[in-house]
């Protein structure tokens, strides 16, 4: 895993919809750059290399199983869900290991055998999608995250995100056609929509 440092792009051209008639989406601004370009290339910025770890000589602290998903804290470090592992894992700015949060289990703070998918607010916090159908939040204070509390969403997603203070979930609800799903802080369904494509 590379942590970089926030960059800006600039679009060389435009992806479009290949059936705009179909589905009505914005038209998607692309660059043209690749990974394998120098880093201050134009028209594309990707940083400044902040570390890197997870590989197989570091030390077994360091070591990452499967990674289902990575975001960046507002500290600058990053939250790992390790999937093979069954562990959330938070890493600071240069690859050191900070904790380690949660294990295979039904318990709190314990993830139900896979670990799907996980969200951040902007204070930091992080929501974690397991087969427990619902999600768990990891609340941070001072001396680190701890789990703070379950909510049921009444399936196991496999994709949230926030906007703003809504919860989306994606993934499939016994009992209903919809694959989107919306739900406010306290885990009430707020509205369903989009169905699978056929």
């Amino acid at each position: 895993l590379v942590l970089l440092s926030p960059g800006a792009a600039r679009a060389q051209t435009t992806l479009r919809h290949p059936n705009p008639q179909y589905i009505r989406v914005p038209d998607v601004a692309v660059s043209a750059a690749k990974l394998t370009d120098p880093a201050n290339a134009p028209p594309f910025h990707l940083g400044v290399k902040l570390g890197s770890f997870g590989s197989e000589g570091d030390p077994d602290s360091l070591l990452l199983g499967v990674i289902r998903e990575a975001r960046l804290l507002p500290s600058g470090g990053a939250a790992i869900l390790d999937d093979k592992l069954t562990r959330l894992r938070i890493f600071s700015t240069t690859g050191q290991p900070q904790q380690s949060l949660g294990r295979l289990g039904g318990g709190p703070g314990e993830f139900v055998r896979e670990v799907f998918a996980m969200a951040t607010d902007p204070a930091g916090d992080l929501f974690i999608a397991d087969l427990s159908r619902g999600r768990k939040i990891f609340t941070r204070d001072a001396s680190g995250y701890r789990y703070s509390e379950w909510l049921s969403l009444e399936f196991s997603p496999q994709a949230i995100c926030l906007l703003g203070s809504t919860i989306v979930a994606v993934g499939l609800r016994p009992g209903s056609p919809e694959v989107l799903h919306t739900f406010d802080p306290k885990g009430v369904r707020l509205h369903d929509f989009g169905v699978v494509y056929e």
